[in-house]
Protein backbone atom coordinates (compact mmCIF):
# COMPACT_ATOMS: atom_id res chain seq x y z
CA UNK A 1 0.00 0.00 0.00
CA UNK A 2 1.61 2.96 -0.82
CA UNK A 3 1.21 6.61 0.88
CA UNK A 4 2.13 9.01 -2.02
CA UNK A 5 0.77 12.35 -0.40
CA UNK A 6 0.61 15.59 -5.15
CA UNK A 7 -1.35 32.06 -15.84
CA UNK A 8 -1.97 32.92 -19.24
CA UNK A 9 -0.48 29.32 -20.61
CA UNK A 10 -2.01 27.53 -18.00
CA UNK A 11 -6.11 29.05 -19.30
CA UNK A 12 -5.61 28.22 -22.72
CA UNK A 13 -3.99 24.55 -21.25
CA UNK A 14 -7.42 24.45 -19.11
CA UNK A 15 -9.61 25.05 -21.97
CA UNK A 16 -8.53 21.74 -23.52
CA UNK A 17 -7.46 19.00 -20.78
CA UNK A 18 -10.79 18.28 -20.09
CA UNK A 19 -11.74 16.27 -23.01
CA UNK A 20 -9.35 13.39 -22.45
CA UNK A 21 -10.33 10.16 -21.84
CA UNK A 22 -9.52 6.18 -22.00
CA UNK A 23 -11.84 3.29 -22.60
CA UNK A 24 -12.26 0.62 -19.83
CA UNK A 25 -9.00 -1.27 -19.34
CA UNK A 26 -9.47 -4.19 -17.85
CA UNK A 27 -7.80 -7.41 -16.25
CA UNK A 28 -8.48 -10.67 -15.72
CA UNK A 29 -9.10 -9.66 -11.88
CA UNK A 30 -9.69 -6.31 -12.06
CA UNK A 31 -10.99 -2.71 -13.90
CA UNK A 32 -9.73 0.24 -14.26
CA UNK A 33 -11.55 3.67 -15.04
CA UNK A 34 -11.59 7.11 -14.56
CA UNK A 35 -12.35 8.80 -11.38
CA UNK A 36 -15.92 10.95 -11.31
CA UNK A 37 -17.88 12.78 -8.85
CA UNK A 38 -19.92 10.03 -8.42
CA UNK A 39 -17.30 7.79 -6.63
CA UNK A 40 -16.47 9.81 -3.76
CA UNK A 41 -18.25 7.88 -1.07
CA UNK A 42 -16.90 4.41 -1.82
CA UNK A 43 -13.41 6.09 -1.95
CA UNK A 44 -13.78 7.82 1.03
CA UNK A 45 -14.64 4.46 2.51
CA UNK A 46 -12.24 2.82 1.32
CA UNK A 47 -9.72 5.24 2.75
CA UNK A 48 -11.26 5.59 5.90
CA UNK A 49 -10.93 1.77 6.30
CA UNK A 50 -7.47 0.79 4.45
CA UNK A 51 -5.28 4.40 5.35
CA UNK A 52 -6.85 6.01 8.09
CA UNK A 53 -10.64 7.31 9.11
CA UNK A 54 -10.42 10.95 8.21
CA UNK A 55 -7.70 11.10 5.97
CA UNK A 56 -9.67 12.75 3.23
CA UNK A 57 -13.24 15.51 3.66
CA UNK A 58 -14.94 14.92 0.74
CA UNK A 59 -14.72 18.42 -0.04
CA UNK A 60 -11.35 17.91 -0.32
CA UNK A 61 -11.71 15.27 -2.61
CA UNK A 62 -13.73 16.76 -4.88
CA UNK A 63 -11.91 19.36 -5.40
CA UNK A 64 -9.10 17.15 -6.14
CA UNK A 65 -10.80 15.76 -8.88
CA UNK A 66 -11.49 18.77 -10.06
CA UNK A 67 -7.75 19.86 -9.96
CA UNK A 68 -7.65 16.25 -12.09
CA UNK A 69 -9.21 16.40 -15.40
CA UNK A 70 -9.57 12.82 -15.92
CA UNK A 71 -6.29 11.42 -14.62
CA UNK A 72 -6.99 9.76 -11.73
CA UNK A 73 -8.31 6.17 -12.11
CA UNK A 74 -9.63 3.57 -9.38
CA UNK A 75 -9.76 -0.22 -9.79
CA UNK A 76 -12.92 -2.50 -9.25
CA UNK A 77 -13.09 -6.08 -9.08
CA UNK A 78 -14.91 -7.82 -11.79
CA UNK A 79 -16.62 -10.17 -9.84
CA UNK A 80 -20.64 -9.23 -8.85
CA UNK A 81 -19.88 -7.00 -5.41
CA UNK A 82 -17.23 -4.84 -8.01
CA UNK A 83 -15.25 -4.03 -5.06
CA UNK A 84 -13.11 -1.64 -4.82
CA UNK A 85 -9.79 -2.29 -5.00
CA UNK A 86 -7.32 1.01 -5.74
CA UNK A 87 -7.65 4.12 -5.91
CA UNK A 88 -4.89 6.94 -7.66
CA UNK A 89 -5.36 10.52 -7.25
CA UNK A 90 -3.50 12.75 -10.13
CA UNK A 91 -3.10 16.43 -10.70
CA UNK A 92 -2.59 17.75 -13.56
CA UNK A 93 0.14 19.99 -14.90
CA UNK A 94 -0.46 23.75 -14.20
CA UNK A 95 -2.96 22.96 -11.23
CA UNK A 96 -0.61 21.79 -8.75
CA UNK A 97 -0.18 25.22 -6.91
CA UNK A 98 -4.05 25.13 -6.11
CA UNK A 99 -2.87 22.08 -3.65
CA UNK A 100 -1.45 24.43 -1.08
CA UNK A 101 1.20 21.77 -0.50
CA UNK A 102 4.33 22.48 1.66
CA UNK A 103 7.93 21.27 1.17
CA UNK A 104 7.87 20.89 -2.51
CA UNK A 105 11.47 21.74 -4.02
CA UNK A 106 10.19 23.82 -7.11
CA UNK A 107 13.93 24.89 -7.49
CA UNK A 108 15.01 20.74 -8.16
CA UNK A 109 12.48 20.27 -10.62
CA UNK A 110 13.48 20.27 -14.24
CA UNK A 111 10.47 22.24 -15.44
CA UNK A 112 7.99 24.72 -13.93
CA UNK A 113 5.12 23.93 -12.46
CA UNK A 114 2.93 25.16 -15.29
CA UNK A 115 4.66 21.71 -16.69
CA UNK A 116 4.77 19.73 -14.09
CA UNK A 117 1.63 17.56 -12.75
CA UNK A 118 1.71 15.50 -9.70
CA UNK A 119 0.82 12.20 -8.04
CA UNK A 120 -1.17 12.79 -5.10
CA UNK A 121 -2.05 9.51 -3.98
CA UNK A 122 -1.90 6.27 -4.13
CA UNK A 123 -3.96 3.50 -2.17
CA UNK A 124 -4.37 -0.59 -2.71
CA UNK A 125 -6.11 -2.93 -0.29
CA UNK A 126 -4.10 -4.79 1.39
CA UNK A 127 -5.71 -7.94 0.14
CA UNK A 128 -5.59 -6.74 -3.93
CA UNK A 129 -1.75 -6.30 -3.44
CA UNK A 130 0.87 -8.21 -5.54
CA UNK A 131 -1.84 -7.92 -8.28
CA UNK A 132 0.04 -5.41 -10.37
CA UNK A 133 -3.00 -3.22 -9.57
CA UNK A 134 -0.94 -0.14 -7.96
CA UNK A 135 1.29 -0.14 -11.57
CA UNK A 136 -1.93 -0.60 -13.45
CA UNK A 137 -3.56 2.11 -12.25
CA UNK A 138 -0.22 5.01 -12.28
CA UNK A 139 0.67 3.73 -15.98
CA UNK A 140 -3.37 4.88 -17.03
CA UNK A 141 -2.46 8.02 -15.04
CA UNK A 142 1.06 8.73 -16.89
CA UNK A 143 -0.77 7.92 -19.79
CA UNK A 144 -3.26 10.85 -19.46
CA UNK A 145 -1.47 13.46 -17.61
CA UNK A 146 1.39 13.13 -20.72
CA UNK A 147 -1.55 13.92 -23.05
CA UNK A 148 -2.90 16.61 -20.78
CA UNK A 149 0.53 18.93 -21.67
CA UNK A 150 2.64 17.44 -18.27
CA UNK A 151 6.38 17.40 -19.25
CA UNK A 152 7.20 15.73 -15.93
CA UNK A 153 5.55 14.41 -12.71
CA UNK A 154 6.34 15.35 -9.63
CA UNK A 155 5.07 12.70 -6.29
CA UNK A 156 6.18 11.75 -2.31
CA UNK A 157 6.09 8.72 -1.70
CA UNK A 158 6.01 7.06 1.94
CA UNK A 159 9.42 6.02 3.66
CA UNK A 160 7.60 3.61 5.81
CA UNK A 161 5.71 2.03 3.74
CA UNK A 162 6.07 -1.70 4.22
CA UNK A 163 9.66 -3.25 2.85
CA UNK A 164 9.75 0.20 1.38
CA UNK A 165 7.20 -1.13 -1.42
CA UNK A 166 6.24 2.72 -1.89
CA UNK A 167 9.91 4.57 -3.02
CA UNK A 168 10.27 0.71 -4.98
CA UNK A 169 7.51 0.43 -6.75
CA UNK A 170 8.26 4.30 -8.08
CA UNK A 171 11.72 3.81 -8.44
CA UNK A 172 10.78 1.16 -11.24
CA UNK A 173 8.30 3.57 -12.85
CA UNK A 174 11.32 5.91 -13.83
CA UNK A 175 10.98 8.17 -10.55
CA UNK A 176 13.81 9.82 -8.91
CA UNK A 177 14.46 10.65 -5.24
CA UNK A 178 15.17 14.89 -4.89
CA UNK A 179 14.87 15.73 -1.30
CA UNK A 180 13.22 13.61 2.01
CA UNK A 181 11.05 15.71 4.13
CA UNK A 182 10.91 14.12 8.11
CA UNK A 183 7.25 14.67 9.83
CA UNK A 184 5.35 15.62 6.18
CA UNK A 185 1.99 14.47 7.56
CA UNK A 186 2.25 15.90 10.82
CA UNK A 187 -0.16 18.02 10.07
CA UNK A 188 -2.83 16.07 8.77
CA UNK A 189 -6.09 15.29 11.57
CA UNK A 190 -6.01 11.68 10.46
CA UNK A 191 -5.25 8.44 12.02
CA UNK A 192 -2.26 6.84 10.35
CA UNK A 193 -1.86 3.21 10.17
CA UNK A 194 1.61 3.09 10.96
CA UNK A 195 1.34 6.02 14.18
CA UNK A 196 -1.60 4.90 15.40
CA UNK A 197 -3.45 7.78 17.02
CA UNK A 198 -1.99 10.87 17.64
CA UNK A 199 0.43 12.52 15.02
CA UNK A 200 2.02 10.68 12.12
CA UNK A 201 5.22 10.93 12.08
CA UNK A 202 6.15 9.68 8.96
CA UNK A 203 8.92 11.02 5.71
CA UNK A 204 8.18 11.62 2.31
CA UNK A 205 10.56 10.95 -0.35
CA UNK A 206 10.02 13.80 -2.94
CA UNK A 207 10.52 12.42 -6.54
CA UNK A 208 10.15 12.99 -10.07
CA UNK A 209 9.89 10.96 -13.55
CA UNK A 210 10.54 13.32 -16.56
CA UNK A 211 8.43 12.31 -19.54
CA UNK A 212 10.46 11.14 -22.38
Amino acid sequence: MAKNRVAGQKINFMHRVSHVSLELMTDSNYTLRQINHSDISDILNFTDHWIGRGYFSRSELSHLLDLSHGSSFIASSNDAAQNLLGVRISIAAGEIEKLNLKNLSFSAWPFSSDEMAYFKSLFVAQSAQGQGIGKSLSSASLKVLKELGAKAVACHSWLESPEDSSRKYLKKMGFKEICRHEKYWYDVDYECTRCGKGKCLCTAIEMVKVFR
